[in-house]
Protein backbone atom coordinates (compact mmCIF):
# COMPACT_ATOMS: atom_id res chain seq x y z
CA UNK A 1 0.00 0.00 0.00
CA UNK A 2 1.18 3.66 -0.89
CA UNK A 3 0.36 6.67 0.76
CA UNK A 4 0.19 9.88 -1.45
CA UNK A 5 2.33 12.71 -0.46
CA UNK A 6 0.42 15.54 0.30
CA UNK A 7 -0.19 15.76 4.16
CA UNK A 8 0.16 19.17 5.54
CA UNK A 9 1.98 19.90 8.45
CA UNK A 10 -0.25 21.63 11.19
CA UNK A 11 1.20 21.89 13.92
CA UNK A 12 4.36 23.77 15.35
CA UNK A 13 6.71 20.85 15.98
CA UNK A 14 7.03 17.11 14.88
CA UNK A 15 9.69 14.71 15.35
CA UNK A 16 12.41 14.96 12.61
CA UNK A 17 11.71 18.84 12.02
CA UNK A 18 11.95 19.28 15.63
CA UNK A 19 11.56 22.67 16.95
CA UNK A 20 14.86 23.37 20.14
CA UNK A 21 14.33 26.25 22.62
CA UNK A 22 11.59 29.13 21.78
CA UNK A 23 10.67 27.62 18.55
CA UNK A 24 14.14 27.39 16.37
CA UNK A 25 14.22 24.31 14.04
CA UNK A 26 16.82 22.00 14.78
CA UNK A 27 17.93 18.46 13.84
CA UNK A 28 17.78 15.16 15.18
CA UNK A 29 21.24 15.24 17.74
CA UNK A 30 24.47 14.00 16.19
CA UNK A 31 25.30 11.20 18.13
CA UNK A 32 28.74 11.98 20.48
CA UNK A 33 31.77 9.80 19.33
CA UNK A 34 32.83 9.69 23.13
CA UNK A 35 31.88 6.07 24.49
CA UNK A 36 28.63 6.66 26.85
CA UNK A 37 28.21 4.02 29.89
CA UNK A 38 25.31 1.52 29.38
CA UNK A 39 23.17 3.34 32.41
CA UNK A 40 23.87 7.04 30.82
CA UNK A 41 21.93 5.74 27.50
CA UNK A 42 18.56 5.42 26.84
CA UNK A 43 17.35 1.82 25.16
CA UNK A 44 14.05 1.14 26.57
CA UNK A 45 12.60 1.50 22.85
CA UNK A 46 14.38 -1.17 22.29
CA UNK A 47 14.49 -3.61 24.93
CA UNK A 48 11.16 -2.73 26.67
CA UNK A 49 12.42 -2.00 30.31
CA UNK A 50 10.84 -0.74 32.27
CA UNK A 51 7.86 -1.18 29.35
CA UNK A 52 7.31 -0.71 25.66
CA UNK A 53 6.76 1.73 23.41
CA UNK A 54 4.54 3.73 23.10
CA UNK A 55 5.12 3.91 27.09
CA UNK A 56 8.19 5.71 28.16
CA UNK A 57 9.43 4.97 31.65
CA UNK A 58 5.86 4.88 32.57
CA UNK A 59 4.84 7.63 31.12
CA UNK A 60 1.51 7.45 28.68
CA UNK A 61 0.94 9.99 25.36
CA UNK A 62 -2.41 11.08 25.74
CA UNK A 63 -2.91 10.33 29.02
CA UNK A 64 0.35 11.13 31.00
CA UNK A 65 0.16 14.96 32.94
CA UNK A 66 3.11 17.47 32.84
CA UNK A 67 3.37 16.69 37.37
CA UNK A 68 4.46 13.25 35.86
CA UNK A 69 6.65 14.09 32.96
CA UNK A 70 8.78 16.05 35.16
CA UNK A 71 8.94 13.83 37.67
CA UNK A 72 10.10 11.18 35.66
CA UNK A 73 12.63 13.11 33.80
CA UNK A 74 14.18 14.21 37.44
CA UNK A 75 15.21 10.55 37.82
CA UNK A 76 16.63 9.21 34.70
CA UNK A 77 20.15 8.58 34.93
CA UNK A 78 20.71 9.71 31.89
CA UNK A 79 19.66 13.27 32.13
CA UNK A 80 21.04 16.20 33.44
CA UNK A 81 18.39 17.34 35.59
CA UNK A 82 20.29 20.94 36.21
CA UNK A 83 19.60 21.48 32.66
CA UNK A 84 15.87 21.62 32.14
CA UNK A 85 14.24 24.39 30.32
CA UNK A 86 10.73 25.17 29.90
CA UNK A 87 8.68 26.90 26.77
CA UNK A 88 5.39 27.50 26.47
CA UNK A 89 4.56 27.55 22.47
CA UNK A 90 1.66 26.85 20.48
CA UNK A 91 0.55 23.49 19.69
CA UNK A 92 -1.98 22.10 16.76
CA UNK A 93 -3.92 19.03 17.18
CA UNK A 94 -2.99 17.16 13.94
CA UNK A 95 -6.09 15.76 13.17
CA UNK A 96 -8.70 17.93 15.07
CA UNK A 97 -6.70 21.02 14.10
CA UNK A 98 -7.55 22.45 17.71
CA UNK A 99 -5.18 25.07 19.35
CA UNK A 100 -3.59 24.74 22.75
CA UNK A 101 -1.15 26.42 24.77
CA UNK A 102 1.82 23.99 25.29
CA UNK A 103 4.14 23.15 27.87
CA UNK A 104 7.70 22.06 26.12
CA UNK A 105 10.46 20.56 28.19
CA UNK A 106 13.66 20.23 27.16
CA UNK A 107 16.43 18.58 28.61
CA UNK A 108 20.31 17.40 28.03
CA UNK A 109 21.28 13.72 28.34
CA UNK A 110 24.27 13.32 30.06
CA UNK A 111 27.16 12.48 27.19
CA UNK A 112 25.18 14.43 24.33
CA UNK A 113 21.98 14.26 23.05
CA UNK A 114 18.55 15.37 24.39
CA UNK A 115 15.05 15.05 25.50
CA UNK A 116 12.15 17.58 24.31
CA UNK A 117 8.72 16.62 25.54
CA UNK A 118 5.64 18.43 24.68
CA UNK A 119 2.57 18.51 26.54
CA UNK A 120 -1.01 20.36 25.13
CA UNK A 121 -4.34 19.66 26.39
CA UNK A 122 -2.86 18.60 29.68
CA UNK A 123 -1.72 15.55 28.61
CA UNK A 124 1.88 14.30 26.75
CA UNK A 125 1.51 14.49 23.06
CA UNK A 126 5.35 14.09 21.78
CA UNK A 127 8.76 12.81 23.07
CA UNK A 128 11.84 13.52 21.05
CA UNK A 129 14.85 12.09 21.96
CA UNK A 130 18.36 12.67 20.69
CA UNK A 131 20.08 9.48 20.96
CA UNK A 132 23.85 10.18 22.67
CA UNK A 133 25.01 6.61 21.28
CA UNK A 134 25.80 5.06 17.83
CA UNK A 135 23.13 2.80 16.46
CA UNK A 136 21.84 1.86 12.81
CA UNK A 137 18.29 1.49 11.60
CA UNK A 138 19.37 -2.39 10.87
CA UNK A 139 19.96 -2.82 14.39
CA UNK A 140 16.59 -1.38 15.31
CA UNK A 141 14.54 -3.35 13.27
CA UNK A 142 16.48 -6.60 14.17
CA UNK A 143 15.11 -5.69 17.54
CA UNK A 144 11.81 -4.93 17.45
CA UNK A 145 10.99 -5.77 14.08
CA UNK A 146 10.14 -3.98 10.68
CA UNK A 147 8.67 -0.40 10.54
CA UNK A 148 4.98 0.20 8.64
CA UNK A 149 5.49 3.19 7.02
CA UNK A 150 8.23 6.37 5.97
CA UNK A 151 7.06 10.22 6.13
CA UNK A 152 9.67 12.26 4.70
CA UNK A 153 9.53 16.15 4.99
CA UNK A 154 12.09 17.76 2.39
CA UNK A 155 14.35 21.00 3.60
CA UNK A 156 13.67 22.86 0.63
CA UNK A 157 16.52 25.86 0.05
CA UNK A 158 17.96 23.98 3.17
CA UNK A 159 20.00 21.23 1.42
CA UNK A 160 18.38 18.74 3.87
CA UNK A 161 15.30 16.13 3.87
CA UNK A 162 14.11 14.95 7.07
CA UNK A 163 13.18 10.76 7.39
CA UNK A 164 11.17 9.52 9.94
CA UNK A 165 10.63 5.59 9.99
CA UNK A 166 7.57 4.68 11.95
CA UNK A 167 6.17 2.00 13.20
CA UNK A 168 2.47 2.70 14.23
CA UNK A 169 1.48 0.48 16.79
CA UNK A 170 4.27 1.09 18.83
CA UNK A 171 3.55 5.67 17.71
CA UNK A 172 7.27 5.28 17.50
CA UNK A 173 9.15 7.27 14.66
CA UNK A 174 13.25 6.54 14.12
CA UNK A 175 14.60 9.51 12.55
CA UNK A 176 17.22 11.01 10.77
CA UNK A 177 18.34 13.74 8.35
CA UNK A 178 20.30 13.87 4.97
CA UNK A 179 22.54 16.82 4.01
CA UNK A 180 23.36 17.06 0.36
CA UNK A 181 23.38 18.87 -2.66
CA UNK A 182 21.18 16.46 -4.26
CA UNK A 183 18.63 15.82 -0.84
CA UNK A 184 15.31 16.83 -2.69
CA UNK A 185 16.16 13.96 -5.07
CA UNK A 186 16.94 11.38 -2.81
CA UNK A 187 13.80 12.77 -0.10
CA UNK A 188 11.79 12.50 -3.35
CA UNK A 189 13.44 8.82 -4.16
CA UNK A 190 12.74 7.93 -0.56
CA UNK A 191 9.17 9.55 -0.40
CA UNK A 192 8.08 7.20 -3.21
CA UNK A 193 9.21 4.23 -1.78
CA UNK A 194 13.36 3.46 -2.25
CA UNK A 195 14.37 1.19 0.08
CA UNK A 196 17.11 2.36 2.96
CA UNK A 197 20.39 1.40 3.56
CA UNK A 198 20.26 -0.62 6.68
CA UNK A 199 23.45 0.98 7.81
CA UNK A 200 22.25 4.41 7.92
CA UNK A 201 22.58 5.77 11.27
CA UNK A 202 19.62 6.95 13.31
CA UNK A 203 20.48 9.97 15.87
CA UNK A 204 16.84 10.42 17.19
CA UNK A 205 13.70 8.60 17.83
CA UNK A 206 10.24 9.96 18.51
CA UNK A 207 6.95 9.26 20.51
CA UNK A 208 4.04 10.37 18.61
CA UNK A 209 0.63 10.88 19.57
CA UNK A 210 -2.32 8.83 17.90
CA UNK A 211 -4.00 12.27 16.30
CA UNK A 212 -0.62 12.94 14.36
CA UNK A 213 -0.37 9.13 12.83
CA UNK A 214 -4.15 9.14 12.26
CA UNK A 215 -3.98 12.41 10.22
CA UNK A 216 -0.73 11.30 8.70
CA UNK A 217 -2.32 8.19 7.14
CA UNK A 218 -5.58 10.14 6.56
CA UNK A 219 -3.98 12.54 4.05
CA UNK A 220 -1.97 9.65 2.78
CA UNK A 221 1.34 11.59 3.61
CA UNK A 222 3.89 8.35 3.91
CA UNK A 223 4.47 5.32 2.03
CA UNK A 224 4.75 1.55 3.16
CA UNK A 225 7.86 0.54 4.62
CA UNK A 226 9.83 -1.03 1.64
CA UNK A 227 12.55 -2.81 3.56
CA UNK A 228 16.69 -1.82 3.05
CA UNK A 229 18.35 -1.80 0.00
CA UNK A 230 21.16 -4.40 -1.07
Amino acid sequence: MKYRKHFIIIFLCFVSISCGPEGEKYPPTTPNATIVRPEYTDRSFLTGDPCTPPCWYGLKLDVSTEDEVMSVLETLPFVDPTSIEIFHPGFHDALTEEYFTATRIYVSNIGNGSIDVTIAGSVLKLIHSGLNYEITIGEIVNQIGPPDVVYTIPGGESDYCSVDIIWLDKQLSASYNIYSSDSVEQCEAIGAGESIDQNTIIPAVGYIYQNWLLAMLEREAAVSWSGFSE
